[in-house]
């Protein structure tokens, strides 16, 4: 009683409201950190470093205000969803995460290189737009979910644009994509086999081509997982 009423003097929103802004925020951030990676490339460490932080402070937010937002007094509104919170704040930290370690993949003496190679694979156009599209139906419903708070059924004329996820196939595309996958690190395997014998030895893990290689394509099957995780 005491937080609720001293949340009701010193915000101006209650902490259910604070909570969903808070984990939309960061939900928002790792889309667009992977939508500019799967358009730019890695960017610098710095850059980052500072988006996967901003995400982590919007989810370290969400989670605290859940906390308060189970307490509040619900009035008119439905029962607040503590728990689907708390499963999509881990479910956003994992993607975040698996986000930073395929970035770092490309990291090394051959940075440049290897994202040119990648990018520029038939297979890598076909991966880009399902991961696009899904991205940005992602981002719509959970939103919508988030947003809706009363007793009533949840309509879905705000998801016109994804009403196939009533007939069951919201996911399809999706997953196909661990065979778009294959077929990318086949193109990948074809197009650097050479280049990376002729490399040599590494003298470390992280400065060889090949194992850079394989955190990368792990981390794309992680990061499609990862979305299915959060529909589902």
């Amino acid at each position: 009683g005491i937080v609720i009423a001293v949340d009701a003097i010193f915000f101006s929103k209650p902490a259910s409201a604070m909570s969903r802004e808070s984990l939309l925020a960061a939900t928002d951030g790792a889309v667009k950190q992977l939508l500019d990676f799967l358009s730019q490339g890695p960017g610098t460490l710095q850059n980052r470093l500072t988006c996967s932080g901003s995400v982590c402070v919007h989810l370290r937010r969400a989670k605290m205000f859940c906390a308060e937002a189970e307490q509040e007094p619900r009035w008119h509104k439905a029962p607040f969803k503590g728990r689907l919170f708390l499963l999509l704040i881990d479910q956003i930290s994992m993607f975040n995460s698996h986000l930073q370690v395929l970035q770092d993949g490309f990291d090394g003496s051959h940075q440049g290189d290897l994202w040119g190679v990648i990018s520029a694979l038939p297979s890598f156009h076909q991966v880009k737009k399902v991961f696009s599209e899904f991205l940005h139906k992602t981002q719509t419903l959970v939103q919508v979910v988030l947003e809706h708070e009363d007793c009533q059924v949840l309509q879905t004329t705000p998801i016109c644009d994804i009403q196939d996820i009533t007939s069951g196939e919201f996911l399809t595309d999706l997953e196909h994509l661990p065979h778009d996958l294959e077929r990318l690190v086949d193109e990948c395997r074809d197009k650097v086999v050479d280049w990376i014998r002729d490399q040599g030895v590494a003298a470390k893990a992280e400065f060889d081509p090949a194992c850079n290689l394989c955190v990368i394509f792990s981390m794309l099957e992680e990061i499609t997982q990862d979305l299915i995780d959060i529909i589902i």
